[in-house]
């Protein structure tokens, strides 16, 4: 099996520890990333995720011929925001800023081999991972987005 280098999410990661206060009750479900969501927007079949939660974060990590991460994270302020992305610079992770989704929202991509996109909504944030097209990546979040 073929795993996304998921270098992406390290920046998410990072902030993962920082925010671990708030009631893991409180994070959205990873069925907010269906199979049927994940079909639709990417064009793959995923089985169902292996869930960890940590506090106001859920990560859904998908694996299949074309692995993906769905990570949520609740209780997440600009400045947080902010963070995670300055994160994914200094790991040498360049980041371009995504209008029209959220609240926030930017993409890193490393070659043809891992697209992230990120998303603030309010106070949550959604980040999804995978290798397929940017496009595709954006085209889930859309889909997920009207249900944070």
């Amino acid at each position: 099996m073929k795993l996304v280098p998921l270098v992406l999410a390290t920046g998410a990661a990072a902030i993962l520890a920082s925010t671990a206060t708030a009631a893991a009750a409180s994070a959205p479900s990873c069925s907010l990333a269906s199979t049927s969501r994940v079909k639709s927007a990417l064009g793959i079949a995923v089985g169902s995720p292996s869930v960890t939660k940590n506090g106001p974060v859920t990560v859904c990590l998908f694996a299949s011929a074309h692995p993906l991460l769905v990570r949520f994270e609740t209780d997440e302020t600009a400045s947080l925001f902010t963070a995670g992305r300055k994160s994914f610079g200094q790991h040498g992770e360049p980041t371009k800023t995504v209008n029209g989704l959220g609240t926030q929202a930017y993409s890193s991509s490393i070659g043809s081999t891992s697209n992230t996109i990120v998303v603030l909504k309010n106070t949550t944030e959604l980040l999804i991972t995978s290798n397929e097209p940017l496009a595709k990546v954006v085209a889930l979040a859309k889909l997920i987005l009207p249900s944070l």
